[in-house]
């Protein structure tokens, strides 16, 4: 019989290009998501917005962080984890926000 690989393990937190974006109408949501984040050991969290959305808080990641994004999940509490839309409006506020953003979360109601 043959044994699957083990599945890649995550970056660490402070390793993590991480973006919170407030895709709600609740000012300051995000900064205060990216200070959490921050007090669990994320290293120069950037806070930004997105565009109104009314689909619940997910996490994004560009090609190869998908490990990253299910950590970030994880310690955010969210259930929701994509890939990053090669275009778009989050994709475009990501880049907006910091051009190497690794892991994206935007924060929906």
């Amino acid at each position: 019989t043959t044994t699957a690989p083990a599945p890649t393990p995550p970056p660490s937190r402070g390793e993590i290009a991480l973006v919170v974006l407030n895709a709600t109408d609740t000012v300051g949501l995000a900064g205060e998501t990216a200070s959490r984040a921050e007090s669990l050991g994320y290293k120069g969290v950037t806070a930004g917005n997105a565009p109104t959305s009314t689909d619940p808080s997910s996490v994004y990641f560009v090609a190869g962080q998908r490990p990253a994004a299910r950590r970030v999940a994880r310690d955010l509490e969210i259930t929701d984890v994509a890939a990053l839309p090669a275009s778009g409006p989050i994709a475009t506020a990501a880049k907006a926000a910091r051009a190497d953003a690794e892991v994206i979360v935007v924060l929906g109601p």
